[in-house]
């Protein structure tokens, strides 16, 4: 069960049920508390684990608000399962455990400064969750060059617009040092969002600053 603490996937015995019936015959349901769904298409639903997702991190240790670091979950239709296992075949791999294929995670980072996305590393895994292969890679996509018809560029947008709405959130997932010059841009940020908010709804001014309890860079760095 080494995988399922990777991916941060909980699940439970229940019926799925959702938009797209042909995607969703899964003999069990994954956590929303856990996982985030976008989207589903005629082949596979789409989800992040918005849990687990964080900043990326430097090499002086300190957190980069700019690099997103994600854990992403492809639940496989039986005509995807199909595909996949006859694209195996073409190519010579192995199809040991393929019968009980069940979808496929992935291991993502997304560059927001440079507009990129990698797949650091994708597994396909059976209904027990159990891995069946591994691939890893060091190639980027620009999301400029995607299509914005594409279902992968609106899957990383869908999971950008998350990140800069829950940036406290993925603060705390992160485990690195916080540069007081991003802390103030933040507390600025939402210094500004409450003043719209109090100017919308007539009500009166919180206390609305980045927390306190996150661990701080020294004084002198930028």
């Amino acid at each position: 069960m080494k995988h399922i603490k990777r991916w941060g996937i909980n699940l439970t015995l229940a019926v799925f049920f959702c938009a797209m019936p042909a995607v969703c015959q899964a003999e069990e349901a994954i956590s929303q508390d856990i996982y985030q769904w976008v989207q589903s298409t005629a082949r596979q639903s789409y989800y992040f684990n918005k849990q687990v997702m964080h900043y990326g991190v430097d090499a002086e240790g300190f957190i980069d608000l700019d690099v997103l670091v994600i854990p992403t979950l492809h639940q496989y239709d039986s005509i995807q399962k199909e595909d996949v296992i006859t694209k195996r075949r073409w190519k010579g791999l192995p199809i040991k455990g393929y019968d009980g294929l069940y979808g496929s995670a992935d291991f993502v980072i997304i560059n927001m400064r440079d507009g990129t996305v990698q797949v650091k590393e994708h597994e396909e895994l059976d209904s027990n969750w159990g891995i069946l292969s591994t691939m890893k890679s060091d190639a980027t996509t620009s999301l400029v060059s995607l299509s914005d018809k594409s279902v992968d560029k609106k899957f990383y947008q869908s999971i950008i617009d998350y990140a800069n709405t829950h940036q406290e959130e993925l603060i705390s997932h992160t485990k690195g040092l916080l540069r007081r010059s991003d802390k103030k841009k933040l507390d600025a940020i939402k210094k500004a969002k409450a003043k719209e908010e109090v100017r919308k709804n007539g009500g009166q001014m919180r206390r609305y600053g980045v927390s306190d309890t996150w661990k701080m860079g020294d004084k002198n760095d930028k």
